[in-house]
């Protein structure tokens, strides 16, 4: 009871005092987390880190400068490629997002910015049908590089994988700007402490990608843990106006984040197929040293390796690349872009029917179809509709039936005597 008046008195503080207080790490993410509980909209990741205090305990171990007027400039560059969609999955894509645009109005506030990056993350991150599940708003554990704090998006491969973070702010201004360089500061932490995870996982060297964004700047950053430093990925500025404009540069910004996670995704794979192979050449023949690969259940071998959990693994990298190499062809005209990105995606969902989704147990929608076709999805639809309208105009004609049979009732038994004999005559 004693500590629990303790984490309500700190959180009833700003954040900022509970991530510099001397209150011991597990007591401190205790704090986050009820805080959290309580719907404290303030609560960011990281959000009171400056980069001159990231960079003077971190800047020796990552190379880092001290100094926000030429930090970003000593960063190496490592650029992620950006791969074309279909252009008709991009203009249902843009439409759409374009709604929400409407609906929110003026942008003014990290929440919504949050839900207008949502009609862009979403689809793409559907074309991955539940092997990459985004966790919006997630709170990310106290870890040997953090204290903990709210992220607004966690992009996470099945098996627990996290690859990619991304992080929004309001009104980001870039070059010599130190909030700037606060900004991105919270951004690698976060990016450590994803790295940090996956090396829970025994996957130590698998790369960490970041966005950071306010809507009208997108800058994509990358954390390599062999290297242990951190690169400068892309920079992709979008015009508030004219909408022309701004939708010919959220196609930009699409292609890129689809290319991030595409790129991803393959690293993640060949991660945990790297993981699986230690495994098995230490003898360790467990479900975990193979997970998230299917396995044949017609095959009583337990060792993976000669198991169906090796083809379907080789198989999910197999149809991964194909789609990285078929969208990797250049760009040709708006009929060999569309027959282009219809056959890689084809490719990337062999891809992703060969690895098993994300437990059923907890997710808000299952269904009998693992991977559902477009027209799969619009027959379920239109089944789902047609059918419940039809049992509203049921229940309207029963509510109406009810009604007039009280309605005679009320009137005298003679009269609701003479209209049931009439509807009787009309039935026949």
């Amino acid at each position: 009871m004693k500590q629990l008046g303790i984490i309500e008195y700190l959180a009833s503080t700003d954040i900022s005092n509970v991530q510099s207080s001397l209150v011991p790490p597990r007591l401190r993410t205790q704090i986050v987390e009820y805080m959290s509980e309580l719907g404290n909209k303030s609560l960011t990741s990281f959000s009171s880190v400056k980069w001159k205090q990231f960079a003077k305990d971190y800047g020796a171990e990552f190379g880092l400068s001290m100094d926000h007027h030429d930090w970003e400039m000593r960063l190496g560059g490592r650029t992620t490629p950006s791969y074309p969609l279909p252009p008709t999955f991009l203009k249902h894509l843009i439409a759409h997002a374009l709604c929400w645009i409407d609906v929110y109005g003026r942008i003014s506030a990290n929440e919504v910015r949050l839900r207008l990056l949502e009609p862009f993350l979403v689809p793409i991150i559907a074309l991955f049908q539940g092997r990459v599940i985004d966790q919006p708003e997630e709170l990310m554990e106290g870890r040997k590089h953090s204290t903990g704090g709210r992220v607004e998006h966690e992009i996470i491969l099945v098996g627990g994988v996290l690859f990619f973070v991304v992080e929004l702010k309001a009104d980001i201004k870039r070059g010599k700007d130190p909030i700037y360089a606060d900004h991105v500061a919270q951004l690698f932490l976060e990016l450590l402490s994803a790295a940090e995870h996956n090396r829970s996982l025994d996957l130590d060297g698998l790369q960490i990608h970041g966005l950071l964004s306010d809507f009208s700047m997108f800058f994509f950053y990358t954390y390599d843990p062999t290297t242990k430093c951190f690169y400068r990925n892309e920079r992709i500025a979008i015009a508030p106006y004219p909408r022309t404009q701004m939708c010919q540069d959220l196609v930009q910004v699409c292609n890129k984040i689809f290319g991030v996670i595409l790129t991803a995704y393959i690293e993640g794979l060949e991660a945990l197929a790297k993981k699986s192979r230690k495994r098995a050449a230490r003898g360790n023949f467990s479900n975990e040293s193979s997970s998230p690969f299917m396995t044949n259940d017609n095959n009583s071998g337990s060792d993976p390796q000669d198991s169906g959990t090796r083809k379907s693994r080789d198989m999910a990298i197999h149809f991964a690349k194909l789609c990285q190499q078929t969208l990797g062809t250049g760009i040709g005209d708006i009929g060999e872009i569309e027959q282009n990105g219809a056959k890689a995606l084809a490719y990337l969902k062999k891809s992703v029917s060969s690895i098993k989704r994300e437990s059923d147990e907890g997710n808000l929608y299952k269904t009998e179809l693992d991977i559902m076709t477009e027209k799969d999805r619009f027959d379920l639809a239109d089944k789902s509709v047609c059918t419940q309208y039809e049992l509203i105009r049921q229940m309207q004609e029963h509510r109406k039936s009810f009604d007039r049979s009280m309605k005679d009732y009320e009137s005298g038994p003679s009269n609701a005597h003479k209209r049931g004999r009439q509807e009787f005559e009309s039935s026949k």
